[in-house]
């Protein structure tokens, strides 16, 4: 068995992050549990000592704890983003909701001019505008539908 399968058996969290963003952490924690370097944790892990598994899985369970911290702290973001939302609907809203409103009817009326042939487009030309227009203009009419309707990850975290 290699060094990374022993690896992904005894600490699997860190095995897998090893193969991510979030690599270096890993690395350094499972080297810090070893009280080697991170380039030496390969020949460690090779030599199958139980001295090394047990403070392989030590880092595991630290590694852990450390997701979980990093997933509080991103919460602790979301909901201050959130609050920072609300005291804005404190404010005067009116210029947002009207130029969200004009932006809407202009989005709307736009695509129908081009469905319908209302818009006077040079020949060959209407597809190629057409396609990029829509591109742009839906990404942006997706920003208007979240700052009042609320994002995807916010439903989502409603949802759990």
């Amino acid at each position: 068995m290699g060094w990374k399968e022993t690896l992904a058996t005894v600490a699997p969290t860190i095995a897998t992050a090893l193969g991510g963003p979030l690599a270096g952490m890993a690395a350094k924690m499972a080297a810090s549990a070893l009280g080697v370097e991170p380039d030496k944790v390969e020949a460690l892990v090779t030599t199958g000592d139980p001295e090394v598994m047990l403070k392989l899985k030590q880092a595991e369970q630290s590694f852990l704890v450390e997701m979980e911290k990093l997933d509080i702290e991103r919460d602790r973001l979301v909901v201050g983003d959130i609050q920072d939302a609300r005291g804005l609907a404190k404010l005067d809203m009116t210029p947002h909701m009207v130029l969200s409103a004009i932006y809407t009817l202009g989005y709307f009326g736009l695509i129908a001019s081009l469905i319908f042939g209302l818009a006077d487009i040079p020949e060959g030309q209407a597809g190629h505008l057409m396609s990029g227009l829509i591109g742009v203009l839906t990404t942006l009419q997706v920003k208007v539908a979240d700052f009042w309707f609320g994002s995807s990850h916010g439903s989502k975290q409603k949802s759990k």
